[in-house]
């Protein structure tokens, strides 16, 4: 009798323990999950980095790089990647976020290689897809980056980056009408919600028509016909190019239209 009783009681102590060890793992995924929606990406590091320090785990390593690309840390998440790339783990994935992060810091010959592996490794990734049409539009491959985005929608890429980027490969060809064509209708479907990159490069596309009467339909209601008549002649006399990869925006504190300080610029969606 004695006997059992210590079975018993051994019994339920690791039946404790392992709900006890479950209970920490929901905790712990459910913390992971606020902090991925409230985007807090430094706690969400040290999340990744202390996960890692107590075991080595592929989809936890590519988390972090992924986290540091999203604190705009780029060079930490090539770090972060070089294990898994140099032992042939994390498959397209990896390949994709160092292509990205290559990418970003200008080394476009490289990005172009590893998203070129990533697609190889990964031929349903839409996203490797899409960023090698953006590496190609940066090296002035147009005809190849149009394939590539083109590629990206038919394996049902999401429309506002494919037909932003569509539209900036027609407007480095001085194809206005065309970029017009693809972003236009984009916009009128939900004008209160519209991106605000794809505004700027519509507002690009109107002052080079010479369409100022649009231009004043889009953003009338947040400007004085002054400042949009400012505004249309600054535009209409930029000449898009392709090195600035944040969104564009008309500001309320400067009506004007953000630009890198090189060049006046419309941009690609990643």
């Amino acid at each position: 009798m004695k006997k059992l009783l210590t079975v018993l009681v051994a019994t339920t102590l690791l039946a404790g323990c392992a709900s006890s060890g479950g209970q920490n793992s929901m905790a712990s995924n459910n913390n992971e999950r606020f902090l991925e929606l409230s985007e807090n990406n430094a706690r969400l590091i040290e999340l990744y980095k202390e996960r890692l320090r107590s075991a080595e785990d592929v989809t936890t390593r590519l988390k972090l790089a992924h986290a540091y690309l999203d604190a705009g840390d780029n060079e930490s998440s090539l770090f972060t990647l070089a294990p898994l790339i140099r032992e042939g783990k994390g498959g397209g994935e990896a390949f994709y976020l160092q292509g990205l992060a290559q990418y970003n810091v200008g080394r476009l010959r490289q990005a172009e290689t590893s998203l070129q592996i990533a697609i190889n490794q990964d031929a349903k990734s839409a996203k490797a897809v899409n960023m090698l049409g953006v590496v190609y539009a940066e090296l002035g491959n147009l005809v190849g980056a149009r394939q590539q985005f083109n590629q990206a929608r038919e394996m049902m890429y999401d429309d506002l980056v494919i037909k932003n980027n569509l539209a900036l490969v027609d407007m480095l060809e001085g194809k206005y009408q065309d970029a017009v064509v693809l972003l236009m209708p984009v916009y009128l479907n939900n004008p209160d919600q519209a991106d605000p990159q794809l505004k700027a490069n519509l507002a690009i596309l109107l002052s080079k028509l010479g369409s100022f009467e649009t231009l004043r339909r889009i953003y009338g209601e947040r400007y004085s016909d002054a400042q949009l008549f400012d505004i249309f002649n600054d535009l209409k006399s930029s000449v898009p190019v392709s090195r600035d990869y944040q969104p564009i925006a008309i500001t309320p504190q400067q009506p004007k239209l953000e630009v890198s300080p090189s060049s006046e610029t419309s941009s690609l969606s990643i």
